[in-house]
């Protein structure tokens, strides 16, 4: 049978399991364990682009007009007090000139920040 050596040649793969793929890639040796590398890195990267993908739906607030009640609602983080926080430091220093420039806003960090940087726009 195809590939029935291939289960001693990759600790923890079941040789039934081994079984069932070789005669589809009919691989022996360093083959096997080398797709099974690339097969383990391809998972790897799909799991990570998953964990630090931005959501390119769902809405969105312009931190340069919206009231304190639209910026609690649409980001997380932000309750109304420090969404009033950040109404009443666009009014005192003006209108925010990049996104990051909202942790300047007391009570507000770089954190809830970068948590919400797909959510801010500065511009209607």
């Amino acid at each position: 049978m195809p590939g029935a050596d291939l289960g001693n040649l990759v600790p923890g793969i079941y040789p039934a399991l081994v079984n069932l793929f070789a005669p589809i890639i009919e691989l022996k040796g360093d083959s096997m364990v080398s797709l099974l590398q690339r097969w383990l890195l391809v998972c790897a990267l799909a799991m990570a682009s998953s964990v630090f993908a931005l959501p390119d739906d769902g809405p969105r607030v312009n931190i340069n007009s919206a009231s304190a009640e639209t910026i609690a609602e649409v980001l997380d983080g932000i309750g109304l007090i420090k969404a009033e926080a950040i109404v009443r430091y666009r009014t005192e220093v003006g209108e925010f000139r990049d996104v990051y420039e909202l942790a300047n806003v007391k009570g507000v960090g770089e954190r809830t920040v970068k948590l919400n940087e797909a959510r801010i726009t500065l511009e209607d």
